[in-house]
């Protein structure tokens, strides 16, 4: 395992995802049950189509020097591979694209305008163009309770800090980035536990504490619009409360060497508040 004495690092995205320490993905995971944390921890995990995507994005949003060593795409029109310029043409694109991410033409048309977007809005360009820690990994050890003496690993890698520890920026690609339908994102991802947990991995690591945190939602398809927005209070305290959650839950298996699923006992269970019938008065 790597294992480094100062914050921030720069390393490779597979030496962190190597460290054994929490992060806010085994967070969001724990939240379900110790179980499913266990199961995803200990499972090789292979990158989606949509984290690929994101995975380019962000190198050509945030360090375009590493595009080319990052991505290759493939040109707009494929030769047959029945024939044998269409061998030929898979033969040495096959060799081209060795450890790097293969992209359609039109995902690279679509990546190159969503960075054309986001350098059209004032705000988001401004905050790029300072300078900016990409991609840092934090490493520390976390109380178990506050001002607890016992403490157990933990890391983060956030997108960006900046080098004055202003903000942390964390670069979201969606659907949609208008207001309401990205505090769902928000929501049903869980993005509020990634938030607290870097703003506490900064804090406690560099002894600061960054003024805000910002999502950039930049959208996918036509028109890539994107937007920023800034972790509210309530949002925060929100997640701080389910961290605390997963935390002692963590540590308690730890303990006791077991990760259990659900209950075992029989729960009462209700409907959620949106499929309830309002009553008409």
């Amino acid at each position: 395992m790597p294992t480094l004495a100062t914050n921030p690092h720069v390393m490779p995205a597979s030496d962190y995802h190597a460290i054994e320490a929490l992060s806010a993905s085994g967070i969001k995971q724990l939240l379900r049950s110790p179980l499913h944390y266990r199961t995803w921890r200990d499972t090789p995990k292979q990158p989606t189509d949509a984290m690929k995507f994101g995975t380019v994005f962000h190198a050509a949003l945030l360090e375009p020097h590493t595009l080319d060593s990052v991505c290759v795409a493939l040109p707009e029109e494929v030769p047959d591979g029945r024939t044998t310029v269409g061998k030929e043409f898979r033969k040495q694109f096959a060799a081209q694209s060795v450890g790097r991410i293969v992209i359609t033409h039109a995902q690279r048309v679509s990546i190159d305008a969503m960075v054309d977007s986001v350098a059209q809005h004032d705000t988001a360009y401004g905050l790029l163009s300072g300078p900016l820690l990409v991609e840092p990994t934090l490493l520390w050890q976390e109380p178990i309770i506050h001002d607890s003496l016992s403490r157990f690993p933990a890391k983060a890698r956030l997108d960006a800090l900046a080098k004055d520890f202003a903000f942390i920026l964390d670069v979201k690609t969606t659907v949609d980035a208008s207001k309401e339908s990205f505090a769902r994102t928000i929501w049903n991802y869980r993005y509020d536990i990634q938030a607290a947990w870097y703003l506490d991995a900064v804090t406690t690591t560099l002894d600061v504490m960054p003024h805000s945190y910002l999502w950039l939602a930049i959208e996918s398809e036509p028109p890539y619009a994107c937007a920023l927005y800034r972790a509210d209070r309530s949002i925060l305290d929100r997640a701080a409360h389910d961290i605390r959650k997963a935390t002692a839950q963590y540590v308690a298996c730890i303990d006791s060497g077991t990760w259990r699923g659900y209950s075992e006992g029989i729960e009462p269970i209700t409907l959620p508040r949106y499929a309830q019938i309002v009553k008409d008065y």
